[in-house]
């Protein structure tokens, strides 16, 4: 009996996860904000830049949704977004005169969409170069009684304003995480580059890794940033790099590593070269191994030929 009810408690608590996982996934989607990210640039002419943003309710009753801005700053070397929030952790809104929404509370029909205009002046107040802001759309209030999520969902679209007349690009290339040295016995897949951008406006990365043989070959490639990733003023960022064989090689070579690129949609070049042996690790431990294997083996020949010899000697001693 205590078996039965046992397994009828492991029964009921596993159908119950199973209903709050379904509710969180199909929550997820319940409220949706697009883009996810906004690029504007304002030029020393353009007076007013207006960009939509759209909120779109997929559930079956209205929803009451608070919206307002916020700072955002980039942290870590993998780009992780951090909102600018006070002691409380609740975020600090933004004041800023420049930059402005249309609305901060609205309320969303049923399967339907609304839009939000995010408006920026190009005031003599705002500075050449970048400037980062989120808008954060919280829902305040669902009032769909068969909702089993009562987790109110924010959701963020990221806007990136740069500001032309004054904008500095300064990226530059500070580490790779792999050190061939003078000789290398493997060529990695993946290799990751550490940058550092200086300047005063966001910045891509672009360009190539090229490892080449002594006669110009090209051997090994990586494209650097695939994923077109941003790196803020100020900030450090890693990004990986897969590298891809181009052809067969020898197991012994003398290469040369080429890391050049640029900043997409600007002059400023970056390089990095190194030269270094390469021998198969196979190769090696065979061009090791093998003369060790020898020389033992000789040893021991040598001293089993010096023991029969011995041998001998002593019954033929016995004899005498």
């Amino acid at each position: 009996m205590k078996k039965l009810f046992f397994l009828l408690f492991l029964v009921t608590f596993f159908n119950l996860s199973l209903k709050k996982v379904w509710a969180l996934e199909t929550n997820r989607s319940s409220f949706e904000i697009s883009p996810a990210f906004l690029e504007a640039t304002i030029s020393d002419q353009q007076q007013i830049s207006e960009n939509n943003i759209t909120l779109t309710n997929n559930t079956q009753s209205a929803l009451e949704v608070e919206v307002f801005l916020t700072e955002f700053t980039q942290t870590g070397h993998f780009g992780m977004i951090n909102f600018v929030s006070n002691l409380e952790g609740n975020y600090l809104k933004n004041t800023t005169s420049f930059i402005s929404i249309n609305k901060d509370r609205l309320v969303i029909d049923p399967k339907t969409a609304e839009k939000i205009i995010v408006r920026v002046e190009n005031r003599p107040s705002l500075s050449p170069g970048g400037h980062y802001f989120a808008l954060i759309a919280r829902v305040i209030n669902n009032n769909d009684d068969h909702s089993t999520q009562k987790v109110s969902p924010a959701l963020s679209s990221l806007f990136l304003i740069r500001k032309e007349g004054g904008e500095m690009t300064n990226l530059s290339l500070k580490s790779l995480d792999w050190d061939p040295g003078r000789l290398t016995f493997k060529i990695p897949q993946r290799i990751e580059l550490l940058f550092i951008n200086e300047g005063n406006v966001h910045v891509v990365p672009r360009g190539s890794v090229v490892l080449r043989d002594i006669f110009g070959n090209q051997i090994f490639q990586g494209i650097i940033n695939e994923e077109s990733s941003y790196i803020l003023p100020g900030t450090q960022r890693k990004i990986p790099v897969r590298i891809k064989s181009s052809s067969s090689i020898f197991p012994l070579l003398f290469i040369t590593m080429e890391v050049q690129g640029y900043a997409a949609g600007s002059d400023y070049k970056f390089l990095f070269e190194s030269s270094f042996f390469y021998i198969n690790q196979f190769l090696f431990l065979t061009i090791i191994i093998v003369p060790i294997i020898l020389i033992l083996a000789r040893i021991f020949l040598k001293k089993g030929k010096f023991r029969v010899k011995k041998k001998e000697n002593v019954s033929k001693l016995k004899k005498n």
